[in-house]
């Protein structure tokens, strides 16, 4: 159909609980109900009336619910509508989607709608669109996909002018940000709607609405939406586009060619827009100067000269200068430069929504360093490395997309730098981004930051960082100190050197680091050292060994296990191949069978260096896989494993699972989840409550899976008694800490507390694959306690086992299967 939806013969239903009495409240689901309702009825989008717009906010029971949605059934015949939003709940028998109502209890499907009655209602409509929009967790199975677990609930519903579109996956959960308005999704779409699209057409059809939000969402680094459509029914047009209009050929256009869309920042001499070339109809950026700036020649001639010559370097962290020229404003002849236009979010949306792990700091600014060491090398100087200027894209690569010199200098009409003096501001630049990035604060308590009093250290405003972090992150600030780096180069390697070390551990006595010469030294420094624990000091040499258990269950619902698990005396092991990806299975296996030569009866003289090298072994094992089988191309795994010296656990970590320890009846989490669920428990206020509903929990944030790989690496101290747990999502995801903490402390051996931390997480619903290892670490001399002897014959579990896979002897080399 080439014609909006006529809104005298459209109706569209849109329910919504946000309210819960025994599940956490979704207090911005009433507000996208409706808001989203408001655009509908709105005449430059739709029009509809408000007896065909029906709203229908916390229903007590499914009839409530389906009362309406009938009506609008029977009164629909150009267009039907259908949009739910609130909890999701799955039936753990059959794995069919059930739709939250106020009363319903989690575990218990049975106190939902069921989907499958308003698919159902659905079906009845002879209008000639049917248009159904779910926002809710596992709203993905109403896509009716095939898969585990499959339902046929959108089967039926596929006929001719039928669009389904889902906010998560069918395993997934959706996403809603605490003190927000709306949800992720319905937010983006009314943003969509409310705004229109500056160089779409009249009418928006529903293919293009779904490609827009999903660029939306994936350049917030939100989870994208999924979509089922029958033929032709992505051409539908739905909407009309709120920011069409009729324009003469270069009417408005910077250059006669770039029409201006959103502006996405403005600095001390410059804004910078969104824009689009009317020529090739792709996106682009353009900055141009302002009159105040432009009319000083030196500083616009030093505008360009300077963005050509960092555009000449052709650096893959640099964005394409694409066009240059003069627009009049104001009066002002005001030069411009057009440069690629790229996804992602910048520096300073991360930090605003909240500050990156520390060795993710690490990588960015180690990106960001070998640019200026190569610029440097060739003679181009005065980068702005403003966090506005930087940018992640969504495969988390950086991307410097500013070309133009640092504002500051027009601010403040400082002479353009020469070297050396231009290089040092470029190092002090990268440091104070560095500073920002661990702090979320400036280290400069005014703009131009060459004072020469020593900013407050980093771990003033984050306890958790390390006194070496400390001494590189303010010595970097510094270029001309004594003991400062000399170059792009230098300060690289020691920023390189913080990797694993950025975080304050607990460590066993010893000699303190000396400072570096000349550094300033600690004794000036406010100090939060932490001292050693006295029992570690009595315990050091004392010999142990661990007594330890393992097991893997596929879980409720799937009906294959993607986890793998290692259990030696000298290696604890757990592999979670991701599920939405072909080959979880083999990646997870593969893992754990490349990096099982850890488990080595002598371990290396460096531990972190060791599992650092294992991970990037198996990181190449599978990158040689998904090369040689098109069916595994992009299979990944997530890591997590403790390496066993008989005093120390070192561990490596990529991924959601956890390891605990329990220590005096106390159980401890030491790792943390690289997913976005706790990114806002961590950063956003989420609480743990909210975050369980709203949030994509399966979501990895880092994972093996053949690509740079950026492990979390530590060293632990290790007590007589303590107590080792190692899980996958799938135990952690449903059993709270307090029972974990509860189970572990009955001391029960480890099989028994094994079998008893499975069945409690099937108990509760456990739909993913459950994975768990107890080790316990115990004096030789108390070994006569429990029989003489224990076991130290390695336990393998889930898919490596299944597998049969070969494990390598100890401290042999791994297997080289095809």
């Amino acid at each position: 159909m080439t014609t909006a939806a006529s809104p005298d013969r459209s109706s569209a239903v849109l329910i919504g609980v946000s309210r819960y009495v025994h599940l956490p409240d979704l207090p911005a689901v009433r507000g996208s109900v409706t808001d989203l309702a408001g655009q509908f009825r709105d005449p430059s989008v739709w029009g509809l009336s408000a007896d065909r717009c029906h709203v229908v906010l916390e229903p007590g029971d499914s009839a409530t619910a389906i009362g309406p949605l009938r009506s609008a059934v029977d009164s629909a015949s150009d267009t039907l509508l259908v949009y739910y939003a609130g909890h999701g709940l799955i039936d753990p028998d059959k794995g069919d989607l059930w739709l939250g109502l106020p009363g319903s209890l989690s575990g218990e499907p049975d106190t939902a709608m069921p989907y499958d009655w308003v698919r159902r209602q659905f079906l009845r409509s002879r209008a000639e669109r049917r248009i159904m929009i779910i926002d809710c967790c596992y709203s993905g199975r109403a896509l009716g996909t095939m898969g585990e677990a499959q339902t046929a609930v959108a089967n039926g519903a596929m006929v001719e002018g039928t669009y389904v579109l889902a906010s998560a996956g069918e395993s997934s959960q959706a996403l809603a940000l605490p003190g927000e308005q709306h949800t992720v999704f319905t937010g983006e779409l009314i943003n969509l709607l409310a705004q229109g699209v500056p160089d779409g057409p009249e009418l928006l059809e529903l293919d293009n609405v779904y490609r827009l939000l999903s660029e939306g969402l994936r350049a917030r680094s939100r989870p994208e939406p999924q979509k089922r459509v029958r033929n032709s029914a992505g051409q539908l047009h739905l909407f009309r586009n709120r920011a069409y209009a009729v324009r003469k050929p270069g009417a408005g256009l910077v250059g006669r060619r770039y029409e201006l869309g959103k502006r996405l920042l403005r600095d001390a001499a410059t804004d910078t827009y969104h824009a689009r070339d009317t020529t090739l109809g792709r996106p682009v950026t353009l900055k141009v100067m302002r009159p105040q700036a432009a009319g000083d020649s030196r500083l616009a001639e030093g505008f360009v000269d300077g963005a050509k010559s960092r555009a000449l370097l052709h650096h893959p962290l640099t964005t394409m200068l694409l066009d240059m020229g003069h627009v009049n404003r104001g009066g002002v002849r005001c030069p411009y430069l057009v440069t690629e236009a790229v996804v992602g979010s910048t520096l300073t949306d991360r930090i605003r929504e909240g500050l990156p792990h520390p060795d993710e700091t690490i990588g960015i600014v180690r990106d960001v360093l070998s640019l200026l060491e190569y610029a440097h090398g060739v003679g181009v100087f005065g980068w702005n490395l403003n966090p506005d200027s930087v940018v992640l894209t969504p495969g988390h690569h950086v991307k410097l997309v500013d070309l133009a010199e640092d504002p500051g200098r027009w601010a403040n009409r400082q002479p353009i730098a020469t070297p050396p003096e231009a290089g040092d501001d470029d190092l002090r630049a990268a440091a104070t981004l560095f500073y920002t990035l661990l702090t979320g604060r400036s280290p400069w308590p005014v703009p131009d930051p060459r004072g020469t009093g020593w900013p407050t250290r980093p771990s003033v405003h984050q306890p958790q960082l390390s006194d070496e972090l400390d001494t590189v992150a303010l010595l970097a600030l510094f270029p001309q100190h004594p003991s400062g780096y000399g170059g792009a180069k230098q300060l690289s390697q020691a920023v390189a050197g913080l990797r694993g070390r950025a975080i304050r551990y607990p460590a066993p006595p010893s000699e303190p680091p000396s400072d570096p010469p000349g550094a300033p030294s600690r004794a000036h420094l406010p100090q939060s050292v932490p001292q050693s624990d006295p029992k570690a000091v009595h315990e050091e040499r004392i010999p142990r060994a661990l007594n330890f258990a393992a097991g893997s269950h596929r879980g409720s619902i799937r009906d294959s296990n993607k986890d793998s698990g290692y259990a030696g005396p000298r290696l604890l092991a757990i592999a979670d191949g991701i599920d939405h990806i072909p080959g979880g299975e083999v990646a997870s296996a593969e893992v754990i069978s490349t990096i099982v030569t850890l488990d080595d009866d002598v371990p290396g003289s460096d531990m972190l260096t060791s599992l650092a090298t294992a991970v990037q072994r198996a990181n190449g094992r599978l990158r040689e896989l998904s090369a040689a089988d098109p069916q595994l191309a992009g299979m990944a795994s997530t890591l997590t494993a403790l390496s066993w010296t008989g005093q120390r656990m070192g561990l490596v970590h990529l991924g959601s699972s956890r390891v605990y320890f329990l220590r005096d009846g106390v159980l401890t989490q030491i790792t943390q989840d690289h997913t976005w669920v706790q990114r806002l428990v961590d950063e956003a206020g989420l609480t743990g409550e909210q975050a369980t509903v709203h949030a994509e929990g399966s979501r990895q944030d880092r994972v093996l899976d053949g690509g740079a790989v950026d492990p979390d690496l530590s060293i632990h101290q290790v007590l007589s008694e303590d107590r080792y747990l190692l899980c996958s999502h799938g135990l952690s995801g449903v059993i709270s800490h307090e029972t974990m903490e509860e189970t572990l402390a009955a001391y029960q051996g480890p099989q028994e507390t094994v079998q008893n931390l499975i069945r409690l997480a099937l108990r509760a619903g456990g739909a993913e694959n459950v994975t768990c290892i107890i080790a316990d670490v115990l004096d030789i001399a108390d070994i006569n306690d429990i029989g003489g002897r224990i076991s130290d014959t390695p336990i393998v579990v889930g898919a490596v086992a299944a597998a049969q896979m070969p494990l390598p002897e100890p401290g042999s080399a791994p297997p080289n299967r095809p």
